[in-house]
């Protein structure tokens, strides 16, 4: 059992943790600021010093945290299906907002922008894609085994190319780009891993009936 100092700073930490990505997802990191993250945890600004000395500490425990987050809603978006159908259907799903937590979305694409200048921050930005490339990967041979999916290319490619996608119309979404919505996003998706899936029946599972 840790000792009581211990917990209570680690838990001063996970506050600082918190209050730092509501800032960055809803204003950006330039708008970053010390008493305010402070504010919103409860703390003095001398307590978010003391706790973080260095803003890149800070900075990188708050992308942790996302990935790491991130990673765990998406399992457990599919991990309660069987049909490789619906199980990719979800994991869309969990990476589109409003169906995925907009804040989310947009602090991982802010805090992915370190990653030109931190080898920290690239080296979560290349884990928080293998995770999902291999969940992506699971998903499409589990199709493969149950005869839904036929893949014309090897499956670590399709896998590539589908999340590419996802990730292209996400970020779209959470640019504010007013020729999409969440809903067209997802049918747009679906639409092109049926045809690259030789699974048409896929589509259903985002039609009134299907989802």
């Amino acid at each position: 059992m840790q000792p009581p100092v211990r917990r209570s700073a680690e838990a001063s930490r996970r506050s600082l943790v918190r209050a730092a990505s509501k800032v960055i997802s809803r204003k950006g990191l330039p708008a970053l600021r010390i008493r305010e993250i402070a504010s919103r945890a409860g703390m003095s600004p001398a307590a978010v010093l003391y706790h973080y000395p260095q803003n890149v500490d800070l900075l990188l425990d708050v992308h942790k945290t996302a990935v790491n987050e991130y990673v765990e809603f998406r399992h457990k978006s599919q991990e309660s299906e069987t049909d490789p159908r619906r199980r990719l259907v979800n994991v869309v799903r969990a990476g589109i907002p409003p169906f995925a937590d907009d804040d989310v979305i947009r602090l991982l694409f802010e805090m992915h922008g370190l990653a030109r200048r931190s080898e920290a921050h690239a080296s979560l930005m290349t884990n928080l894609w293998e995770q999902e490339l291999g969940l992506y990967v699971e998903i499409l041979e589990a199709g493969i085994r149950s005869g839904q999916f036929q893949l014309g290319r090897p499956v670590a490619d399709t896998a590539t190319i589908l999340l590419g996608l996802e990730d292209g119309l996400a970020l779209h979404l959470a640019s504010e780009n007013a020729a999409l919505n969440a809903d067209r996003v997802l049918q747009v998706f679906v639409a092109a891993a049926a045809s690259e899936l030789s699974c048409p029946s896929l589509i259903d599972m985002v039609t009134p009936d299907g989802s």
